[in-house]
């Protein structure tokens, strides 16, 4: 095994082409069923990063390269493949090189996986755990199910319409079915973070359904397909493996046709199985995110069923992923205010903690009801529970956006507005920082409120939070409101944001090299900021000795990176004061 490990690992190292050239000597003497196993197992794209055979190699090696895997085939179909994988191998390869007028060839080789599935699960049945019986428990249905897409993709709906109807294949197909016709998905970063926009967006009509010929064809497929499990699910007594069955294909319909088949997908993920919650949880949030109003009474009755486990048995570390997902899916409710209770209800009772609830509050923040605030207020009233909530707290606030939350978030920097509890921190004031500055940038009013509250004696905590927003703000304007911040008695008495703009005014960081990090410090004329400290400096009790030393600090400066053109070493040369300035009785 390590051999052979090794030798694939060579093989899959080098340029396909080069790899196919080089096994080409196999393609012109008889089928051998090791070459075949080795040469399938290196080509074959489920599960590891694709080749591009069809691009990358010429046009005759690859035409030799498929007559080889067409007289696999026959090859193949004679072989004791208990588990299906060399089947599997070998419909995936041909799918990479093959042409559509090998789907013959795609269909055998399926249809023998089926009766390899069928022979191995009754003679399971019957006792026999040899490698026939358990072979009959691996399925490679979603290798076949995929390479006939790739095989053809412009005309494969007729095969997979057809193993829709065989239900060792139903389940793989409809999760392809849905895949075909989802829309393009968006490049994500680090954090995979969920777009609550996107239920807005199709609430609106705004999102554009692609694909709408066979989303319909698809979706009557599968409803038809529902509507024949039901029926055989009604005439026996083992009715689980149905319900299993009947889920699978709930999810993929509510993927292809919300808001057509929506009352259907509600019908078969109602049926009750306090084991079986994750298809539910999914069917449920793809609804939603394409646009349909979750019915409330419907939507309540259904995760009280799959909540039925966890309140008898609690809630296990396995299971807080699905509990969190149940609770985000409460604040869509088409009666929010219900929803809102009825998780404010299961908090409780759950014993979710703080921690777990980042989601959730993210969830509340976007769900546009009247009750969001005043829920979210409630979670932040307690000290503890709000600083494990952090900036999801923060950015969930600002998610709701109206006057109340937008004065909320002003609270934290502006004493005459009603906030949180005193003793309530967040831990996050870059967090907070960024939300308010977001504020000012839209709102001229909440502009001037912030840059009047520099002239106000502030508690240290909001002082130095208006520090950071004022510091984000920039030019002129942010640097001259950023001095009135400065305060002798204060510690520090110079924010170290306000330090970081004063020094930016004056020494400009300009790229040097292709490096996007490498730059040359060069002087920067302001002669207003430093008229305005030196004024500070002679008159201003509060901030003289700060001034002072700034003024001090910018000669350094200057002395270290020159003087820009054109500014006057003085100042402030009209008001007849010394320069540089001279210390008190000096």
């Amino acid at each position: 095994m390590a051999v052979e490990r090794q030798l694939e690992a060579l093989l899959r190292a080098v340029p396909a082409k080069v790899a196919v050239a080089g096994l080409s000597i196999c393609f012109s003497r008889p089928v051998d069923g090791v070459e075949l196993d080795v040469i399938t197992r290196v080509f074959s794209s489920v599960g590891r990063s694709d080749p591009d055979l069809r691009n990358e190699l010429s046009v005759e090696l690859r035409k030799r390269f498929r007559v080889y895997l067409k007289d696999a085939v026959a090859f193949v179909l004679q072989q004791d493949d208990f588990s299906g994988e060399l089947k599997a191998n070998l419909a995936s390869v041909l799918a990479l090189v093959g042409e559509p007028e090998d789907m013959t060839d795609m269909r055998k080789l399926i249809q023998a996986d089926i009766e390899r599935v069928r022979r191995g699960r009754a003679a399971r049945a019957r006792g026999d755990r040899s490698r026939l019986g358990n072979g009959g428990v691996m399925s490679y249905a979603s290798w076949h199910v995929r390479a006939v897409s790739r095989l053809d993709p412009g005309n494969s709906d007729s095969v997979l319409l057809d193993l829709l109807n065989e239900p060792e294949y139903e389940r793989d197909v409809a999760t392809e079915l849905a895949r075909l016709v989802a829309p393009p998905k968006a490049k994500e970063g680090f954090i995979r973070k969920v777009d609550y926009a996107r239920i807005w967006e199709a609430r609106s009509g705004a999102l554009a359904e692609c694909h709408k010929e066979r989303r319909k064809r698809y979706a009557s497929a599968i409803r038809n397909r529902i509507d024949a499990i039901f029926k055989e699910r009604f005439s026996t007594e083992q009715k689980r493996p149905y319900d299993f069955r009947l889920r699978a294909l709930g999810v993929a319909l509510a993927a292809i046709d919300s808001h057509g088949s929506a009352d259907l997908v509600f019908e078969v993920i109602s049926i009750p199985d306090e084991w079986d919650v994750w298809p539910r949880v999914d069917a449920l949030e793809t609804l939603l995110f394409n646009g349909v109003a979750l019915p409330t009474d419907r939507t309540l009755a259904l995760l009280d069923s799959c909540l039925e486990r966890f309140r008898r048995h609690g809630v296990q570390q396995q299971d807080q992923g699905e509990v969190i997902r149940l609770l985000c899916l409460l604040p869509f409710l088409d009666d929010s205010a219900r929803g809102i209770e009825k998780m404010r209800q299961l908090i409780s009772e759950l014993r979710v903690y703080a921690y777990q609830l980042r989601a959730v509050v993210e969830a509340v923040g976007h769900c546009r009801c009247d009750e969001a605030l005043a829920f979210l207020r409630e979670l932040a009233s307690d000290k503890a529970r709000a600083e494990q909530l952090g900036d999801a707290w923060i950015n969930a606030v600002a998610a709701v956006d109206n006057r109340e939350a937008r004065n909320l978030l002003l609270s934290f920097v502006d004493p005459d507005l009603p906030g949180l509890p005193a003793e309530v921190e967040f831990g996050r004031e870059d967090a907070l920082a960024s939300r308010i500055v977001e504020l000012v940038k839209r709102d001229k009013a909440v502009e001037q409120r912030v840059l009047q509250l520099c002239e106000a004696d502030l508690p240290s905590s909001k002082r130095l939070l208006l520090a950071k927003v004022i510091g984000r703000l920039g030019g002129l304007e942010g640097v001259s409101a950023g001095l009135r911040l400065i305060d002798d008695s204060a510690n520090p008495p110079v924010p170290n944001e306000i330090w970081n703009q004063i020094e930016a005014a004056f020494v400009e960081k300009r790229p040097h090299g292709e490096s996007e990090n490498t730059y040359i410090l060069e002087p920067r004329s302001s002669n207003a900021i430093r008229a305005t400290l030196l004024e500070m400096a002679h008159k201003d009790e509060r901030r003289r000795e700060s001034a002072q030393a700034l003024l001090a600090q910018i000669e350094e400066w200057r002395l270290e990176y020159g003087r820009p053109t054109g500014e006057p070493r003085h100042p402030a040369f009209e008001t007849g004061e010394p320069w540089p300035p001279m210390p008190r009785g000096g």
